[in-house]
């Protein structure tokens, strides 16, 4: 079994900084989820795990923190705009299906230290996406870490097993703990030893393995005065350093694989929330259907929509006239000439065609001249351009326009198509077929931005 665990935190740091501001509509800020979540699918994409988990950070003291008053001290509070994306990508994550770990006293890094090492002893492979250095003392024979960045709103990341640490540090990963201990961590206010930087911390460890074989060799000549002083004034920082930056492997989460393999997630919650935040292609990136009701919902089987042909236009007039408001859509020829009207009725569809229905030319013109019928399709601009060529006219009381009222309602969006407005004001999907031999993928809407039927009889 593989394991993907990601730091929560640290993910949605670094996509929150990694690509500019975006917010929906309404105003809720969405560039951290986006970044986070582009992050998620391309580690999934390039490991192929098993199981995924999440771990956060919780707002109570650490052990650490009481341990050592200034840890973390001076940190930046959390922009509101990052904050207030953080809870609505927790409900991402689990509607998902990806259970998210959290432990009281514990940091998002012990998580990850936890589950790592609850693989190593059931002999599976664990991923440790992160995007803080910290992880690397975690790196071992099951273990590896994906340092994750974004750069130019693209997900970047780079792997490190124990082979890359020894290139890159020349340290084995278990050293990074006494390296970090003599360095200390501005970020996370961990001391460590003053004057004392990484380039001489690693060059310490490689020369006697362990912290306390730095100590234990503090009279080496090969030891610099200036530096042995430094190393004697800061032993006691040194230890503390050490246990502030030693990842806990014993927080108390669930580590079973089957447990978090079997997370249940909720299609239907999912499809609404990444419809209300607009995120419309990481919709079709991830496969999410947009506005399928819960089950318990669902409507029944799909039937076929009884398409009839109207015969006579005067009759089918009188009839729309009697059942206003009226929802259609036209067909066209090549060059922009409606040769076709469907109409939805309460018992299907009803299909108006040149050459099949008597008077069709008749029924055209009079149908859009009546300004007492309620007209409602998508997109009615080519209608206007065919009464320009046909020679009819559109009454005042111009048809209502779901592709215009997308417009008004959210004039940013980057397509008004009706499936796209099904997915944004989480309307039913239409049925899967179209009445190819009609009305080619023909959309007639029954209500403006509300619910849709395509044209359907079963071919």
């Amino acid at each position: 079994m593989k394991l993907l665990v990601l730091d929560g935190n640290s993910i949605i740091n670094r996509a929150f900084y990694g690509i500019r501001l975006l917010s929906t509509k309404d105003g809720q800020y969405t560039n951290a989820i986006v970044g986070f979540l582009n992050i998620l699918n391309k580690a999934r994409d390039e490991t192929a795990p098993d199981a995924v988990a999440v771990a956060f950070d919780l707002p109570a003291p650490t052990f650490r923190h009481l341990s050592y008053d200034g840890y973390k001290a001076g940190r930046k509070k959390m922009p509101d705009e990052l904050a207030s994306q953080l809870p609505v990508l927790k409900d991402l994550l689990r509607y998902m299906g990806l259970p998210i770990l959290e432990a009281e006293g514990f940091e998002a890094d012990d998580i990850l230290g936890t589950e790592a090492y609850a693989c190593a002893k059931r002999g599976d492979a664990c991923v440790l996406l992160t995007g803080d250095r910290d992880s690397f003392q975690l790196v071992g024979p099951s273990a590896t870490v994906r340092l994750a960045s974004t750069k130019a709103g693209q997900p970047v990341t780079t792997l490190y097993d124990e082979a890359a640490i020894r290139e890159t540090y020349g340290v084995e990963p278990r050293q990074m703990i006494d390296v970090k201990a003599l360095m200390g961590d501005t970020s996370d206010n961990i001391p460590g030893v003053a004057g004392v930087g990484e380039k001489t911390a690693l060059s310490l460890i490689r020369t006697y393995g362990t912290l306390d074989e730095v100590y234990a060799h503090l009279e080496d000549e090969s030891i610099r005065p200036a530096l042995r002083a430094k190393l004697r004034a800061g032993k006691e920082s040194a230890y503390m350093s050490r246990k502030l930056a030693k990842i806990s492997t014993d927080a108390p989460v669930e580590t079973d694989p089957g447990a978090l393999a079997g997370a249940k997630g909720d299609s239907h919650a999912l499809a609404l929330l990444m419809a209300r935040l607009e995120l419309f292609k990481l919709m079709e990136k991830m496969g999410v259907t947009g506005g399928a009701p819960a089950e318990a919902d669902a409507p029944g089987p799909q039937k076929a929509t009884p398409c009839t042909a109207a015969v006579d236009g005067s009759t089918l007039l009188a009839a729309l006239r009697a059942e206003a408001p009226v929802d259609f859509a036209c067909r066209y020829t090549d060059d922009g000439l409606i040769d076709g009207i469907a109409f939805t009725r309460e018992y299907g569809v009803t299909l108006a065609r040149a050459g099949e229905t008597a008077g069709f030319d008749a029924f055209l013109a009079a149908f859009f001249a009546d300004g007492s019928i309620t007209k409602r399709t998508h997109d009615s601009k080519p209608v206007y351009a065919a009464a320009l060529r046909q020679g009819f006219t559109v009454s005042d009381a111009e048809p209502d326009d779901t592709m215009l009222l997308g417009y008004l309602l959210n004039p940013l969006a980057s397509s008004y198509a009706p499936a796209r407005l099904c997915e944004e004001y989480t309307v039913f999907p239409p049925p899967p077929k179209t009445c190819r031999t009609v009305f080619p993928a023909v959309w007639i809407p029954l209500s403006p931005c509300a619910r849709w039927r395509r044209c359907f009889c079963g071919s």
